[in-house]
């Protein structure tokens, strides 16, 4: 009685396809623009994307890739990275996408972990790429395509990696791609590694089948009152702006999404306001995908008018909480011809898992549940499902749902129960029409700029450095991030200098992890709080965060 289906009717739940002959199977406009990018001005029309990614497809086979194995693919929002990603489809490989501005280490955990026999990179990471390669026993082919400036910069050779160029397999590859490929994968086997982390060790990788991108997509894109973006014509065609990055499941299922109903889909690498809302006006983009930080920027931009947004009609924000004061008297003032909503979904469920109705302009709800989408709120206690308006944690099943993590059978364990349902650790609720709403997390995940940062894995890396006795790492609000991690600190030396140990902390992180992960501020205390089984007191020291 307490489980929420969607009201949605049900789409047919692909069981045969990949991806592969799933995103090429609607009609396309081969003349049509595919991918622009911002910053370079380079672009593919659809017909041009899908010879590059099949003649690239054939260059991954010829270096000796099969079917099945997993690439790891570490490239921002670059004109090439479409091409690679269709062409790993194409190829029948998997992809495990990372962060391109992760450390040697963070890439290397993420390697070895999803089994990655290949990396794909651009030019002026390969330094990086390469330390993460020295330190994994096994041999690992590098692919390296252009930097934005083209720059065929020299850089050293790891001695168990040989490295190839993007360029030269397109060139080597071209006339072989007529031959149409038939990479062979069903739509259970696996497509995409993206690593969530969660609140104990290191990031976890989901794993996500053909099938869970596919059903997700037509789970967004069948049904007239969510598509967000209508299926392109001969006269007709919607246009993206794509700042997120695609390694994150929310932009490479959007960019999916954007190719498979033939969107003009345009590529930022990286977040530059002035470029960003330049870029708006310039395409005149019709579709926003963003997190909060970005809506935030939006609203605050001093240089952005109404013509910068003149053809924008839809707005998703998803990734993060949104929480915006007097939101709607500003879209209003800015865009007063978009519709705003905000989504909900999580890389387990691929994407989206609620998504508000066209005409829903209640900004607190995250929506109803996708077709063939079941929810429920439970008892933080005793695991009984809720009741209409009362809190608890919020769980779902679907075909979108993930089969679990790699390599992690206590993961596992936690995140599912014997009946199936996964436990997102998000405290939510539903109303009497089966709208859901996101109160809390259950997890203590701090979400930077819609990125999750495990507070764990920067406790641990903290406890290396030697001028640390304890730590612990809450997240506090931020204007421009949304949230950002603050550590308590309990100097190895009550007697030091503490605005030195700040800065010799500060300074020690930068090297160990992402930027959007760096300690925000140091607190030291006497000593962090903590419950007879050592588990944390969180609440207790937030209460100690002063303005």
């Amino acid at each position: 009685d307490n489980i929420v289906i969607s009201p949605f009717n049900d789409v047919s739940i692909d069981t045969t396809n990949n991806l592969y002959t799933f995103l090429w199977s609607k009609a396309k406009w081969p003349d049509h623009t595919a991918v622009i990018c911002a910053s370079s001005g380079s672009s593919y029309t659809y017909g041009e994307l899908k010879k590059l990614s099949e003649t690239f497809a054939y260059g991954l086979l010829n270096l000796g890739f099969k079917k099945g194995e997993t690439i790891a693919v570490v490239l921002p929002n670059v004109i090439e990275t479409p091409v690679v990603l269709l062409s790993a489809i194409a190829a029948g490989l998997s992809v495990c996408s990372i962060n391109p501005t992760y450390t040697s280490d963070e890439i290397k955990h993420q390697v070895i972990n999803s089994g990655a026999v290949g990396i794909i990179t651009h030019l002026s990471k390969l330094s990086t790429v390469n330390e993460a390669i020295s330190k994994i026993d096994r041999s690992i082919k590098v692919i390296a395509t252009p930097d934005l400036t083209n720059d065929k910069q020299k850089f050293i050779r790891s001695n168990n990696s040989d490295i190839y160029f993007y360029e030269n397999m397109i060139k080597e590859n071209y006339n072989n791609s007529q031959q149409l490929l038939k990479p062979n994968t069903k739509s259970e086997d696996l497509f995409h590694i993206s690593h969530s982390s969660g609140t104990t060790g290191l990031p976890k990788g989901v794993w996500l089948s053909h099938g869970n991108f596919i059903n997700n997509l037509l789970q967004v894109s069948s049904v007239p009152s969510v598509t967000i973006q209508n299926f392109a014509s001969e006269n007709h065609q919607d246009v993206v702006s794509l700042v997120l990055p695609i390694f994150h499941n929310f932009a490479l299922t959007m960019l999916l999404k954007s190719l498979y109903m033939g969107s003009k889909i345009v590529l930022l690498p990286k977040f530059d306001g002035n470029s960003f809302i330049h870029s708006l006006g310039n395409y005149q983009a019709t579709v926003l995908y963003a997190v909060p930080p970005i809506i935030q920027y939006l609203i605050s931009a001093g240089d952005l008018t109404r013509k910068h947004g003149e053809s924008l009609k839809n707005i998703t924000c998803a990734g993060a909480p949104f929480t915006i004061p007097d939101f709607h008297a500003t879209l209003a003032t800015i865009f007063p011809r978009v519709h705003f909503r905000q989504a909900y979904g999580l890389s387990e469920s691929t994407c989206f898992l609620t998504v508000p109705p066209d005409g829903c302009n209640n900004l607190q709800t995250v929506g109803i549940p996708t077709s063939n989408s079941l929810m429920k709120v439970i008892d933080l206690n005793d695991g009984s499902d809720k009741s209409v308006n009362e809190e608890g944690e919020i769980c779902f099943k679907g075909p979108q749902m993930t089969k679990g993590y790699i390599n992690n059978p206590k993961a596992n364990e936690e995140s599912f129960d014997k009946d199936g349902w996964f436990h997102t650790g998000d405290i939510g609720y539903y109303d009497e029409d089966g709208y859901f709403y996101i109160v809390d997390r259950l997890k203590d995940m701090i979400k930077v700029k819609g990125f999750q940062v495990s507070p764990s894995e920067l406790e641990e890396l903290l406890k290396t450095h030697e001028a640390v006795s304890d730590v612990a790492i809450v997240g506090i609000p931020h204007t421009r991030k949304g949230e950002a991690p603050l550590a308590f600190i309990v100097p190895a030396d009550k007697t030091c200098d503490k605005t030195e140990i700040e800065h010799q902390l500060l300074k020690y992180m930068e090297t160990k992890v992402a930027p959007y992960k760096q300690i925000e501020r140091v607190k030291f205390v006497d000593q962090i709080p903590k419950t007879m089984s050592g588990k944390i007191l969180k609440k207790e020291l937030k209460t100690l965060i002063k303005d």
